[in-house]
């Protein structure tokens, strides 16, 4: 997820809300920090969302992750599946972070959505 910031005070505000593993501030006047995000960009393993999960995006994320996010849902235990109601996963941006929205019949869980794809 890339979040573009008016001013550097917003980003910084936003980089120390969120922890460690789910993002770094880049100054993109800097050439070493530009550097990095084109890298990153040029990496095909990368998916890359501008500031926003809309339903395609939605969509591109279970496809990508999802062996990792079975695997996580089985293995962590994450959330008790109603087998006959299924399992739905929604990505979501919060001002808190981007979280896993969880929903299998009655059950629900709301979690940071690094813990499910990582």
């Amino acid at each position: 997820m890339i979040s573009p910031y008016e001013s550097e005070v917003a980003g910084k505000e936003h980089a120390v809300a969120i922890d460690a593993t789910e993002g770094k501030l880049l100054d993109l006047s800097n050439a070493d920090a530009l550097r990095k995000l084109t890298e990153l960009l040029s990496n095909k393993e990368i998916r890359c969302f501008l500031n926003t999960i809309d339903a395609e995006s939605d969509e591109n994320m279970r496809k990508a992750y999802l062996k990792k996010i079975q695997a996580n849902i089985r293995g962590k235990g994450l959330i008790q599946v109603n087998r006959e109601e299924g399992l739905q996963v929604t990505f979501r941006l919060y001002p808190q972070g981007f979280f896993a929205i969880l929903q299998s019949g009655q059950n629900q869980a709301i979690i940071p959505a690094i813990n499910l794809i990582q």
